[in-house]
């Protein structure tokens, strides 16, 4: 920032025993300077919607006992994968879909947001999102919303783990309505076996 320069002038007004004025003449640089380009414009997007407007889903979600967790992207994805876009000022919504199998009694445990230079975030490219680069808000059992409140454009994936109450030992991931499935029991539909 240029420094600001004050130029003054003295000088007597109306002859002898005249009121000397000052004449004071600021130049000063503005006191902030920041993006002028249109890189860090704010932008919303949602995942997990059909063009339509239907909850199509998005993710992967796995049980472990009485814990449902849902990530946007494997920490390695998939050759055909990568993490999700992340640019500066944006804000993501990421809406698990009403197939994910996160029961509604789920409460949230933690929200993890991860971030890295490059979409396939291989070996040690990534690192732990906080402050102004993952603002959470509106985490629930159908949706996360993530805030990058920078500029700089990341790749990003996000992990949400539910605690579900009273709902067993689920092996394998076997849910039914958001109910845990013990495959030791015989339900059946009203049939007796003798």
């Amino acid at each position: 920032m240029k420094r600001a320069r004050t130029l003054v002038r003295l000088g007597a007004i109306g002859g002898a025993g005249g009121v000397a004025a000052l004449v004071a003449v600021s130049a000063t640089a503005p006191a902030t300077e920041g993006c002028y380009t249109h890189q860090c414009d704010q932008s919303s997007v949602t995942i997990g919607l059909a063009p339509d407007g239907g909850v199509v889903g998005t993710g992967e979600v796995s049980w472990n006992g009485n814990e449902v967790t849902w990530e946007s992207v494997p920490q390695q994805p998939a050759p055909d994968q990568i993490w999700t876009t992340y640019a500066g000022n944006q804000t993501i919504t990421f809406v698990y879909g009403p197939d994910a199998g996160i029961p509604s009694n789920a409460t949230v445990e933690t929200v993890t947001a991860w971030v890295a230079a490059q979409g396939d975030a291989t070996q040690a490219n990534f690192t732990l999102a906080g402050g102004g680069l993952a603002e959470f808000s509106n985490v629930d059992t159908t949706s996360v919303t993530v805030f990058n409140d920078t500029c700089q454009t990341y790749f990003v994936r996000i992990v949400v783990v539910f605690t579900v109450p009273d709902a067993g030992s689920v092996e394998g991931g076997n849910v039914d309505g958001g109910t845990a499935v013990d495959a030791s029991e015989d339900v059946t539909d009203g049939a007796t076996s003798d």
